[in-house]
């Protein structure tokens, strides 16, 4: 969250939104030693127990390391860029790499590639509120909203979210946006002053 104080990382893949593994993809697939081992003890222990195994299969999907050694998706052509054409890299592409991929997105402003960077420059661009300003959680009467100020000596900053898949209507947004603030940047175009949207994220810019 790069509003919040502290060191930014961003890990190879999270600026196009790369996925794990799909689901679908059979235990088979991850050759990291700790997966195979444990998924060798997960047939042992349930033998022909079809809804232990799918227990066991689903917490080895969700811990399994493999899931970061997905070749990175560069592009659409042989291997998404990632190595040359006939070479096999450690784990197969991720199924939506014609689709998702740097090339693709660096070449469409609305992009999430783009977005992370227009993030990355407010970061820069206001590194006395972001980098060093003083943190302040905000109170909402809604659990899966998270509000916070960061302020520093002449200007103030306001980051909303919906931590959530639902609609969420946070009355006191409005007040708070009335203290001269306006919207540094947002993930959903049209933003509402009480109602914020499934996971959407707003960073307001205040006078103090």
């Amino acid at each position: 969250m790069v509003s919040l104080t502290g060191t930014l990382f961003l890990y190879q893949g999270q600026e196009l939104g790369m996925r794990n593994t799909p689901r679908s993809w059979p235990a088979e697939e991850f050759k990291e030693v700790r997966s195979v081992n444990k998924f060798k003890k997960a047939k042992e222990r349930c033998k022909d127990d079809s809804a232990c195994m799918k227990a066991e299969l689903d917490k080895f999907w969700e811990t399994a390391r493999d899931h970061a050694r997905l070749p990175m998706q560069w592009d659409d052509g042989p291997n998404a860029g990632f190595t040359s054409e006939g070479a096999t890299p450690w784990m197969r592409l991720n199924n939506d790499w014609k689709k998702k991929n740097a090339k693709m997105q660096s070449e469409d402003p609305d992009s999430l590639l783009e977005f992370w960077k227009r993030l990355l420059k407010l970061r820069k661009e206001y590194k006395d509120i972001f980098v060093y300003g003083r943190y302040e959680l905000v109170e909402t009467k809604e659990d899966e909203v998270f509000a916070f100020t960061k302020v520093s000596q002449e200007t103030k900053s306001l980051t909303v979210l919906n931590m959530s898949g639902e609609s969420k209507n946070w009355e006191e947004l409005s007040s708070f946006i009335g203290l001269d603030c306006k919207l540094l940047i947002g993930n959903i175009a049209d933003a509402e002053y009480g109602g914020l949207r499934p996971w959407e994220g707003r960073v307001y810019l205040c006078n103090t």
